[in-house]
Parts: structure tokens; sequence; C-alpha cells
């Protein structure tokens, strides 16, 4: 019995390789540190999205955000966070190298379905943010009754 696995790879009539094999060569071959991806891609450290009968939760954790600076807007289904990382710098010190971010960030979340921005709420403590978002009356579940045809 075989012990190793090999990939089949059909020959090629003309020596070329098809793009989508070398596409997941690449793939395969490739790697990211998780620490850049997320410096690079992602501004928000870490986000839940909760949902109760009546509200949408939203909890972002915002560490060295002060909460004046925390912007925040809802349109429909779309929740948009915008605020300033303000890490200080200690006094008379050299960065020797860089993990935590700073400046400003944004980001936008969708949201499964339409909420009532006027009555949403923020809370902010020890760097967690959360947002409750009523659920718009259509988008809550109702209950219809079964009628019989007597």
């Amino acid at each position: 019995m075989a012990t190793n696995l090999t990939r089949y790879t059909p020959a090629t009539r003309t020596g070329i390789t098809p793009l989508p094999d070398m596409i997941n060569r690449l793939f395969e071959e490739s790697f990211v540190l998780p620490s850049v991806f997320d410096r690079t891609f992602r501004q928000v450290t870490g986000t839940n999205l909760w949902e109760t009968d009546d509200a949408y939760i939203v909890q972002v954790v915002l560490p060295g955000v002060d909460a004046e600076h925390v912007d925040i807007q809802v349109t429909g289904q779309q929740l948009t966070l915008k605020g300033t990382y303000s890490i200080p710098t200690p006094e008379n010190a050299n960065l020797i190298w860089k993990g935590i971010p700073d400046g400003n960030f944004m980001e936008t979340m969708s949201l499964p379905d339409d909420v009532d921005s006027l009555k949403a709420t923020a809370q902010y403590d020890q760097g967690l943010l959360t947002v409750t978002l009523p659920k718009a009356e259509h988008a809550k579940p109702q209950s219809i009754k079964v009628q019989t045809a007597h």
C-alpha cells in the first residue's frame, strides 16, 4: 500500500503550464504572516455580531481608542465605525519595532437586516465598544395565526 500522496498533474502537449495550474501552485507555495496580514488588511482588531429577537449587538475591540474619537454611522444595513488609535510615545524613547496600530481607522460592516438607527445605542468600556442596533419593525419576526377554512 502506498504511503505517499502524489497530486495528479496532466501532461501538456505544448509544454506550457495552464494559468489555473500556475495560480493553484502560487497559493500552495505561498504564505502570509498573520501579523502582517492583520496590520495591512484589518484595521479593527476584533468584532462579534450577536442577534436577539429585537436587535443586533456588535462588539468591537478598540484598544487605545478614546471614546470621544469614535464616530458611528448607521444607514440601512450598514454600520460604519471611524476613529483614531492614539498610542502615546514614551518620553525620550526611540521606536525599535511597531506592532500596535495607530492613526485613523474605518470599517464598514453589513448587518443581516435593516435596523432602527434612531434607537441605536453605544457603550464603551475598557477598550470594548458595544453597539446595540434595534431591528426595524419590518425585520422583526412576526407571528401569523393559522385560521381554519370553516
